[in-house]
């Protein structure tokens, strides 16, 4: 379990774990909502497996910009977690080795060469 808040991801996995992520809860949501069946359980504990999986996706973000993973904890200030989504969608992670691992980019020296052409 500890090494899903391990490691670093970065923008694009990012934001395709958390658009799986957002369609499975509304699926589920949607599911509650129009059954007949009291199934609060259900979606009590597909929150709660939200909640886990969304943390470790955002700490592992967080890693890859070179930030502790307690940032993550910002996001219980209401707005402060949409701007914090926002940013961590947008900026670009570390295309060297940090100290939470090495870089996520298969062709980092390769993007760092055909950047430093463009100057």
């Amino acid at each position: 379990m500890k090494k899903l808040f391990e490691g670093r991801i970065n923008r694009l996995p990012f934001l395709y774990l958390q658009l799986i992520l957002a369609l499975v809860f509304a699926m589920v949501t949607l599911l509650v909502i129009v059954t007949p069946v009291d199934l609060k359980y259900l979606f009590i504990a597909t929150l709660l497996v939200f909640t886990f999986f969304n943390a470790s996706i955002t700490v592992r973000r967080f890693h890859d910009i070179n930030m502790s993973g307690f940032w993550t904890f910002l996001y219980l200030i209401p707005f402060l977690g949409v701007i914090l989504s926002i940013m961590l969608l947008f900026v670009k992670g570390d295309a060297w080795t940090n100290k939470y691992g090495p870089a996520v980019y298969k062709l980092a020296l390769y993007d760092s060469l055909m950047n430093s052409n463009e100057e």
